[in-house]
């Protein structure tokens, strides 16, 4: 049976190959801890209520679908604000996912 061969570190210009020990994946990408040890404890459940009465539709440019979930603008990772509602937006299910995903490639370096 063939190997695959290692594959090179996805940080540019790491000579490493994964798991790279310096560019692992940073813990906010996956969800082994709990919600409330990542900051969503019964002050962001409060404000999230408070934001999703107000904007009961997704605020992505062009769906008029009901929201769904209450997402950071800039996540908490890359330093964004937790509570600041200037920071929150509503989305669908759709576009959540592809916030997301576009998140965590565009943040997947941030330490």
């Amino acid at each position: 049976m063939t190997r695959a061969l290692p594959r090179a570190c996805s940080y540019p210009a790491c000579p490493e190959v994964q798991p790279c020990p310096v560019h692992a994946r940073k813990a906010w990408a996956t969800t082994t801890t709990s919600r409330h040890k990542r900051g969503y404890d019964w002050q962001w459940t409060k404000a999230r209520n408070r934001y999703a009465k107000a904007h009961p539709w997704c605020e992505w440019p062009g769906c008029a679908q009901a929201m769904v979930d209450v997402d950071h603008i800039v996540p908490l990772a890359a330093g964004g604000a937790r509570l600041d509602t200037n920071n929150m937006q509503s989305l669908c299910t759709q576009h959540h996912k592809e916030k997301t995903k576009r998140d965590a490639m565009l943040y997947r370096h941030v330490q």
